[in-house]
C-alpha cells in the first residue's frame, strides 16, 4: 500500500506538471490527451503489478509504468513545445523552424525616405499581424542615399489607436548605413532577442536611424506599393513630428520562430 500511495502521489504531481507544460497553442506540442494517456497507462500497469503475485508480470508492469512516466517527464521538462502563455515582448524564441509570417514581396511603384537631417527627420513604420510566434528577423527593400553615416534598426512596437505605440518590444541588431546597397535590395534586420507577438494582434516594424551625423538627404529609401491589396491587413506610415499615413505597404518580410 505504501508503494501504491507513493506512485499515486507521483502520478498526481506529473499530471499537474503536464497540465502546465502541454497542450499549448504551438502546433509542435504533443497534445495534452497524449500526456494524460501515458500517465493513465503507467497507473494501470502499476495497479496490475501491485495486484499480481507473479514476479515476471510485476517486472513487465514496472517496465511499462516507468517507461510511460519517463516519457511524460521528458515532455514536461522540455516544455512540450511552449505550452502556456509566454510573456509578450523580447527574450524568447530560441527554437528553430523559422518561417515567413507576414510580407508584401510584389512590385514597387513608389518609395519613401527615412532621412535624418534638416529639414527632414522621418521614421518609417509598416504594420503587420502577429502569428503567436517570435519575430526573429524582418526585412525591407531599401537602398542608401547620400553619406553613409550612422546605423539603422527596426523596433517591433504594439499598435496604439492605429499607429505605433512608441514603446519598443524589441530592437534589431544595428545595420551600418554604409553597408546598405546603393541600389534597391532586400536588407535583413536580425533580432538577437526575438519578440513574441500574439496571434491576430497588430504590430509595427519601425525603421529608424541611430547614431551618426544628421545630414540633409542622407539616409535610406524604402520601396513600397500604393495598391490597397498589396498586404490588406497592414499599411505604412511616416513620422516627422507626428505619425502620418503615406501609402499602403512597404515591400517587407517578417520571419518568426517557435
Amino acid at each position: 500500500m505504501k508503494t501504491k500511495r507513493i506512485f499515486l502521489a507521483v502520478s498526481a504531481a506529473l499530471v499537474i506538471l503536464v497540465l502546465g507544460g502541454c497542450g499549448g497553442s504551438d502546433t509542435s506540442a504533443p497534445p495534452l490527451f497524449t500526456c494524460i494517456m501515458l500517465v493513465a497507462l503507467a497507473t494501470i500497469a502499476q495497479g496490475i503489478g501491485l495486484g499480481c503475485s507473479n514476479k515476471s508480470v510485476k517486472r513487465v508492469c514496472d517496465g511499462v509504468s516507468i517507461t510511460a512516466l519517463v516519457t511524460v517527464v521528458v515532455f514536461a521538462l522540455a516544455g512540450c513545445g511552449g505550452g502556456g502563455t509566454p510573456p509578450i515582448g523580447g527574450g524568447g524564441g530560441g527554437g528553430g523552424d523559422e518561417r515567413l509570417s507576414a510580407s508584401y514581396i510584389g512590385t514597387a511603384n513608389t518609395e519613401y525616405g527615412c532621412f535624418y537631417g534638416q529639414p527632414s527627420r522621418l521614421d518609417l513604420a509598416q504594420s503587420f499581424v502577429g502569428d503567436g510566434r517570435w519575430v526573429s528577423r524582418a526585412s525591407f527593400t531599401v537602398y542608401r542615399t547620400g553619406a553613409g553615416v550612422g546605423t539603422y534598426v527596426i523596433d517591433v512596437q504594439a499598435d496604439a489607436g492605429g499607429l505605433p505605440s512608441g514603446v519598443a518590444l524589441g530592437t534589431s541588431n544595428p545595420v551600418p548605413t554604409a553597408s546598405l546597397s546603393p541600389t534597391a535590395a532586400w536588407q535583413d534586420f536580425v533580432f538577437a532577442s526575438p519578440v513574441r507577438c500574439t496571434t491576430g494582434g497588430t504590430y509595427w516594424l519601425v525603421l529608424r536611424k541611430v547614431g551618426g551625423a544628421n545630414i540633409v538627404g542622407a539616409g535610406l529609401i524604402a520601396k513600397a506599393n500604393t495598391n490597397p491589396e498589396s498586404y490588406p491587413p497592414g499599411r505604412i506610415v511616416s513620422k516627422g513630428e507626428t505619425w502620418q499615413e503615406i501609402g499602403n505597404d512597404a515591400l517587407f518580410r517578417v520571419y518568426t520562430k517557435l
